[in-house]
């Protein structure tokens, strides 16, 4: 793939589809903590309340308890 010929748009379509990819909270935590950083306090809440909205929505889904213990950011 030509590097120049990649948009702000399709970095954004592939995040998009990882992110939706993803089965577990702590994959979804580790794999936003490679992408931001969660020392900025912005970041930090943007993360939690994403943890927090994926938990609640897959965690209704007969996922597995472990899969949605509350996920703290260290």
């Amino acid at each position: 793939m030509d590097l120049s010929k990649i948009t702000v748009l399709d970095v954004i379509v592939y995040i998009d589809r990882y992110l939706l990819s993803i089965d577990t909270a702590a994959e979804l935590e580790e794999y936003l903590g490679e992408i931001l950083d969660i020392a900025v306090p912005a970041n930090k809440n943007f993360v939690q309340e994403l943890l927090e909205r994926w938990q609640q929505r897959h965690c209704k889904v007969n996922e597995p308890a472990v899969n949605c213990a509350k996920v703290c950011l260290r």
